[in-house]
C-alpha cells in the first residue's frame, strides 16, 4: 500500500472526527458523539495495522491525546446507553450524574480538543511509512484465525467483547485494503456478529435483572452466529444482477 493512499486515508478519517466533534458541540445530539467516538475506532484500527507491520515508531503513543478525548466521550456514552436500556427504571444516581454536567463540561473543552487533534495528524503524517501488501493479507490471515480460535469454546466474559474490537479493527480497514487483499471478507456476516456482541456488552454494562432472559436469548443467538466463523467469515456469495438491481 502507497504511503499516499494511506495519509489521504488518514485525513478523511480526522476530518470526520472533527467533524462530528463539532456537530456534537453545536447540537448536543447522541448520534454526533456516537460518530465522533465511531471515527477514532477507525483511526486506531488503521494505526494497529500500521505498527503490525514493524515500523519503528510508536503511532499509537502520538495519538494517545485523542484517546483521552475518546474516552471523556465515552463515559457521556455508557450513561446515555444505560438510560436507554434501563428506562424508567433507572437509578437516582444515574440520574444525578448522568447528562447535563458532563455534556457541558466536554463542550467546554470542545475547542481544545480541536486544537489537540490536529496537533495529532501533524505529528502522525509524519511518521507514516508504506506497508507491504502481503503483510496486509497475513494480518488478517492471523487475526481471523485467532477469533475462530477463541470461538471454538467461546468464554462469554470480557473477552468477548474484547474479540468483537477485532473484528472491528478487520471491518473498519477492510475499505481501504479491500483492492490489495488475495481474499474477501464477509462484511455483512462479521457486522451483524459484533453488533450483536455489542448488544450483549451493553446488557452486561446495565447489570439489571429485567435484562436477565435478553441477555440469555442474545447469549444463544451468538453462540449460533459463530458456529464455523472462518469459514463464514471469508465466504462471499456474489448476487444475481438481477437481485442487485
Amino acid at each position: 500500500m502507497k504511503k499516499e493512499a494511506e495519509i489521504n486515508y488518514l485525513k478523511t478519517l480526522l476530518e470526520e472526527i472533527e467533524r462530528s466533534l463539532t456537530a456534537y458541540n453545536r447540537s448536543g445530539e447522541q448520534d454526533c458523539l456516537h460518530d465522533f467516538r465511531v471515527s477514532v475506532k477507525k483511526m486506531k484500527a488503521f494505526l494497529i495495522l500500521a505498527e503490525s507491520a514493524g515500523h519503528e515508531y510508536n503511532l499509537h503513543k502520538k495519538f494517545r491525546p485523542v484517546g483521552r478525548i475518546f474516552r471523556h466521550a465515552g463515559k457521556i456514552r455508557n450513561v446515555a446507553v444505560n438510560k436507554q436500556l434501563c428506562g424508567s427504571a433507572t437509578s437516582e444516581l444515574l440520574i444525578q450524574t448522568a447528562p447535563h454536567a458532563m455534556e457541558e463540561k466536554f463542550k467546554r473543552k470542545c475547542s481544545r480538543y480541536a486544537q489537540i487533534i490536529k496537533q495529532v495528524e501533524r505529528r502522525i503524517e509524519t511518521s507514516i511509512r508504506p506497508i507491504n501488501d502481503i503483510h496486509i493479507f497475513f494480518f488478517y490471515e492471523a487475526h481471523l484465525q485467532q477469533i475462530a480460535s477463541f470461538f471454538d469454546d467461546a468464554n462469554f466474559s470480557d473477552s468477548l467483547h474484547e474479540c468483537r474490537k477485532q473484528i472491528k479493527v478487520l471491518l473498519y480497514n477492510y475499505l481501504l485494503v479491500r483492492p490489495l487483499m488475495d481474499i474477501k471478507i464477509n462484511e455483512q456476516y462479521l457486522d451483524e456478529l459484533q453488533e450483536a456482541i455489542g448488544d450483549w456488552h451493553d446488557l452486561v454494562i446495565a447489570a439489571d435483572s429485567d435484562h436477565d432472559s435478553r441477555l440469555l436469548n442474545r447469549t444463544v443467538f451468538i453462540k449460533e452466529l459463530v458456529q464455523d466463523f472462518y469459514e463464514r467469515a471469508t465466504t462471499v456469495v456474489d448476487l444475481p444482477l438481477e437481485q442487485i438491481d
